[in-house]
């Protein structure tokens, strides 16, 4: 690598490449279900509220903006869509109840029609969830020691509320010069926008900066190097 191009930005994503999801989330529907749920077996209640979430998801009218954004229907079950914009403000509205919705399906499956109980199970979900943002074991570390030799970007799929929620709760928001969620600016990875708005954030270039995620589809896809095109990274999966 010549000088003129040297590494100065890496860019990093969020979810299981910087903290733990899928088992976040695992983990706190089994602790919901099991504390407000104890009679149906936890581990069925949790596949029948992530099935049922999933199908109200696709059927709601945001999905569209749901999708471009990178949103997952269990986010959906406990995010938090404050923040600008129509369609944020429409999805926030729906999903004030879709969770409810959800978990009444969900039990419907057990023979159990209880809207209480619904609605307690959709305010415990979100309680714990609350309190499972779990960073992978070396990703503080690593990125204290990148960042003293590197600019470091955050670029994440998903409602902005939602994603810093997690690098907060997480611990990881001390190291990162620009945080960018698809929620900021309309679009999510693997589209090429989100890739330059971070870029101009740290005021690099991009051939200066690299790309580190757990997807080749929507992590570097976006960014992958052809040639001398203007929005080409160095590539780090």
């Amino acid at each position: 690598m010549t000088e003129s191009t040297r590494l100065r930005a890496i860019f990093f994503d969020l979810d299981e490449t910087l903290v733990l999801e899928e088992a976040s989330v695992h983990g706190a529907l089994d602790a919901a279900c099991q504390i407000e749920a104890a009679q149906i077996n936890s581990r069925e209640l949790r596949e029948a509220i992530l099935k049922h979430g999933r199908e109200l998801w696709r059927a709601g009218p945001e999905i569209e903006y749901g999708r471009r954004l990178g949103i997952s229907s269990w986010e959906g079950l406990h995010g938090d869509f404050s923040g600008d914009g129509p369609n944020l403000k429409r999805l926030r509205e729906w999903a004030g109840s879709f969770g409810r919705n959800a978990w009444s399906a969900a039990l419907a499956d057990f023979g159990v029609r209880d809207a209480d109980l619904a609605a307690r199970l959709d305010c415990r979900f979100r309680i714990e969830r609350s309190k499972r943002h779990i960073a992978y074991p070396d990703a503080a570390a690593t990125l204290r020691q990148l960042r003293t030799r590197f600019k470091l970007g955050l670029v994440t799929n998903g409602a902005p509320r939602i994603q810093r929620d997690k690098v907060e709760g997480a611990g990881l928001s001390g190291y990162f010069d620009s945080i960018v969620a698809s929620g900021d600016v309309g679009v999510g990875k693997p589209d090429p926008a989100i890739f330059r708005h971070a870029l101009e954030l740290l005021g690099v270039r991009p051939q200066e900066a690299a790309m580190i995620g757990d997807t080749v589809e929507r992590d570097i896809a976006g960014v992958v190097a052809k040639g001398d095109e203007p929005n080409a990274f160095l590539r780090i999966s």
